[in-house]
């Protein structure tokens, strides 16, 4: 899956963007734990076969059969099956007024950043659930890249000043497959102190 660059575009009432990668990686790796990376652990030995990420003050499970690839952008980056793609994100914020990032305009501004990549993009669903206590916007969006149909499941989630994105991308053919894992990450997630 190729992805254009993260755009976040704050005013001092207002917040816009999304998170996507410039390119795909030549070949995806196994994640290794060290120093410089947060933790990841076997989480749990169900179907679903899970690991423990933990980092960037938060905590939830991944696909443990997805591998890692390197995105400067991500806190994790994760190629699973049939193209799908997982992706954490805790975008570095431009000055803006503390405490303040309408997510409405987060969820418009990454509808428009997908524009600049896919055509036909048209958000299909958008709710407002809460993950872990924690203010946020889930939302689907469908579009085409390369003539290939794509659909995305994006969680936004604001606690205090901070913002974390979760992105579920692949075909549109597999998004039946790439939901309950996003939906997961969103139910696991928890919040370090």
């Amino acid at each position: 899956m190729r992805a254009a660059a993260l755009t976040l575009v704050l005013a001092t009432t207002a917040a816009g963007g999304c998170r996507h990668r410039a390119a795909s990686p030549a070949s995806p790796r196994a994640m290794k734990v060290s120093a410089s990376m947060p933790a990841t652990t076997p989480a749990t030995t169900d179907a679903a076969r899970v690991r423990k990420y933990e980092g960037h003050g938060f905590t939830t499970e991944v696909p443990s059969d997805w591998k890692e690839f390197t995105d400067p952008q991500s806190a994790l980056a994760l190629k699973g099956p049939s193209e799908m793609e997982l992706d954490l994100a805790v975008p570095h914020l431009p000055p803006h007024v503390p405490g303040i990032i309408p997510l409405p305009a987060v969820q418009s501004g990454y509808v428009d950043d997908l524009k600049k990549r896919m055509t036909n993009v048209k958000l299909v669903e958008s709710t407002a659930p809460s993950v872990a206590g924690a203010y946020a916007r889930r939302f689907a969006i469908e579009g085409a890249e390369n003539g290939a149909a794509k659909k995305l499941l994006v969680y936004a989630i604001v606690k205090g000043d901070h913002l974390y994105i979760v992105t579920g991308e692949g075909p549109a053919e597999q998004f039946d497959k790439l939901v309950p894992v996003v939906n997961r990450v969103a139910d696991s997630w928890k919040w370090n102190k």
